[in-house]
């Protein structure tokens, strides 16, 4: 039986079990993330033994961005599912807020390849960089940025995301006329096309200069010349590479499933698993493929961080027995 508080999203909030599973499990792998990242952040400032230059720096910001993204798309939630039909506001608020998290990811993603293309090619002596004052700049920038683009953009008339009309229990039939904005897609776009070429750009440049630094060694085999090695990828980055491709077709997937539904569609079992699944665990999942990536790359890492959570579990077994 609907629950009488919802009018056009009634099939779709009436499956209490599945809300509670799909918002538990959510939440757990989001606080799970959350200590993936903070033990990055951890390993940034203390754990390494090389200097942090600017890319470290925003590699800590991307950090706290993933931390920052727990409360708020928890609270969001549960807000919907548990407390709502919301407020039009409310909801439209939730909308821009979690849109401003995702942007600024982004945009520090794309600071990250911009830096180090910056200092491998344009910058003849990098130690002159102020790393403090521009790891500030980049990061205020990004958060003005992504905080004017997406307001600015969820400002004008559109289509919405479905979620939007399901938390203030709206009919999205009324905004059927409208056209629904490719920003989204345009953001992963840009990012993914920026990426693929400073990477070719940079592994020619290594390529080049392993090739010179080998016809050196052949001219003076005496010679001591460490070779410039080319990152070569193993089986754990190959396995890496695929596992996100996969969930990059999961994601887009399930997105134009959930955007091809009625509103009738929407309200039917199991039409409503799949919306439970973009919503609920794409976000965790997506945050939990980025710090899975870095940790399975570096292994200082984690050998710092199984280290640090021993050290910690001593401590507190120590304080347990006083």
């Amino acid at each position: 039986m609907c629950e009488a508080d919802y009018k056009y999203f009634c099939g779709f909030f009436e499956s209490k079990l599945l809300k509670t599973i799909f918002v538990s499990i959510s939440t757990v792998v989001h606080s799970f993330n959350a200590l993936l990242f903070y033990g990055i952040i951890w390993y940034e400032r203390y754990g390494s033994d090389t200097k942090r230059i600017l890319t470290n720096k925003i590699v800590s910001m991307i950090c706290w961005n993933n931390i920052v993204i727990f409360p708020v798309v928890v609270v969001t939630d549960v807000a919907i599912y548990f407390f709502g039909p919301l407020k039009e506001e409310y909801c439209f608020g939730f909308l821009v807020l979690r849109n401003i998290v995702k942007s600024d990811f982004l945009f520090l993603l794309n600071a990250i390849i911009l830096s180090r293309y910056i200092l491998i090619f344009w910058l003849k002596n990098p130690a002159s960089v102020n790393d403090d004052f521009w790891s500030l700049y980049v990061c205020l920038l990004s958060v003005l940025c992504s905080s004017i683009f997406n307001i600015s953009v969820f400002l004008l008339p559109q289509k919405h995301s479905v979620f939007y009309y399901s938390c203030s229990d709206l009919d999205p039939t009324i905004h059927r006329h409208l056209v629904k904005p490719k920003t989204a897609q345009i953001e992963v776009l840009v990012c993914f096309l920026l990426h693929l070429v400073v990477i070719i750009r940079i592994k020619c440049f290594r390529a080049k200069q392993q090739s010179s630094t080998q016809v050196a060694t052949i001219a003076n085999p005496s010679s001591e010349t460490v070779l410039t090695k080319i990152d070569k990828e193993s089986l754990a980055d190959i396995a890496l590479n695929v596992c996100n491709i996969f969930c990059a077709i999961v994601y887009v997937s399930l997105q134009l499933k959930v955007n091809s539904f009625t509103l009738k569609e929407a309200n039917e079992f199991p039409n409503y698993i799949y919306m439970y699944a973009y919503q609920l665990w794409m976000p965790c999942i997506a945050s939990f493929a980025v710090s899975f990536g870095y940790y399975a790359r570096r292994p200082k890492l984690r050998k710092k961080i199984a280290q640090k959570g021993q050290s910690v579990l001593h401590w507190s077994c120590t304080c347990n027995i006083q």
